[in-house]
């Protein structure tokens, strides 16, 4: 039903099987899912599979045989008083759902170095404060950290990919198309020729098939206090204590979490243009989503998930006060950390978001 406009909702017939004579029990489950029905038609269709033979056919099947005829007739003569429907709707509904699932498949990535980044940060600043002493003593004090890096791995034989040339980003793992010239035919692209996963949404024709992709990873590395404390004073261009080191270090933080919240509500802003369109649509909340991000965090185990679980369910938490005061999709609000109650915040293009994203976290 997910996949129908709403004008063909009153073009649906239910066709009720074994159904004798009485107000099918099927009935109570189909009001119940409050899936579109419209007319109902009951057979029976034991009456098809009865013998011809006088002596072994049963004594009620030509009564389950005439029933089911004069449901068929009743079904024939409604479906001529039908008007008939366009299938526009249902295909902007189609449309919409590739537009959410490349949406999607853009972002989950982006979202998961992102909340591992945060959870990066979110350490440094706890290395920091408990080390106030030594690094007093000792600005070039070293710490342990772990970085994300868009790494290079080589294909085997025989499998394809699309990757974007300009974007360094790799669009679709296993592409069907080996041929460069077909790469406009790879499901990442629109009707328009422009992919829907790379990040700057590139015309196919900078994409190409390679022998590698590209994976964004964790890698460790050894950081000093003086390279952040330079790294932050560049961009406040002035002179930090340690105390406004860490606030900086802070604000950084929820600045991430505000555009990873954005990334959020794009999918949830895809969501609710689906539901205005299709017939049986199935939106996801602002929570929903982080509640499915946390279970696929459970599920793959992958490292320093029990970090970015903590992260998400902050995130949760945030948009639950949201959604508690007033709809959040119809107010499209966030929490505004450094200001009391609700600041309104209108939901920002994919394509926007993106590039804020990418300027925020580097990738």
């Amino acid at each position: 039903m997910s996949i129908f406009g709403k004008d063909i909702g009153n073009n649906i017939c239910a066709l009720i099987t074994f159904a004798d004579g009485r107000s099918p029990p099927v009935i109570a489950a189909l009001e119940e899912s409050k899936l579109p029905f419209g007319e109902r038609f009951k057979f029976n269709n034991s009456g098809l599979y009865e013998s011809n033979n006088e002596r072994e056919r049963n004594s009620l099947s030509k009564i389950f045989w005439e029933m089911g005829i004069a449901s068929f007739k009743s079904l024939f003569d409604h479906l001529d008083t039908l008007t008939q429907r366009s299938l526009q709707l249902t295909t902007s509904v189609l449309n919409e759902r590739m537009r959410l699932e490349g949406t999607v498949q853009n972002l989950q990535p982006k979202l998961d170095a992102g909340l591992m980044k945060l959870d990066q940060l979110n350490n440094v600043i706890t290395i920091f404060e408990a080390n106030e002493t030594i690094i007093a003593a000792n600005k070039n004090f070293t710490y342990k950290e772990k970085k994300i890096k868009m790494k290079q791995y080589d294909l085997p034989h025989g499998q394809h990919v699309t990757n974007c040339i300009d974007c360094t980003f790799t669009c679709h793992e296993n592409c069907r198309y080996a041929d460069n010239e077909k790469k406009r035919k790879c499901k990442t692209m629109d009707t328009n020729g422009n992919c829907k996963v790379c990040p700057d949404k590139c015309f196919w024709d900078r994409h190409a098939n390679t022998p590698h992709i590209f994976k964004l990873e964790e890698v460790e590395v050894t950081g000093t206090y003086n390279e952040m404390k330079q790294k932050f004073e560049s961009a406040a261009k002035e002179k930090l204590t340690h105390e406004q080191l860490l606030d900086n270090m802070r604000d950084e933080i929820e600045i991430m979490a505000d555009a990873i919240v954005d990334m959020m509500l794009v999918i949830v802003d895809c969501n609710e243009k689906l539901a205005q369109i299709a017939l049986q649509p199935s939106p996801l909340t602002m929570t929903d989503y982080i509640d499915l991000m946390i279970e696929d965090e459970k599920q793959q185990k992958k490292s320093g998930y029990m970090a970015r679980i903590e992260s998400l369910n902050v995130m949760k938490k945030r948009s639950r006060v949201l959604v508690e005061g007033k709809s959040f999709l119809e107010q499209s609000c966030i929490v505004d950390p450094k200001k009391e109650g609700l600041v309104t915040k209108a939901v920002k293009s994919a394509k926007e978001v993106v590039k804020n994203f990418r300027k925020v976290f580097g990738f």
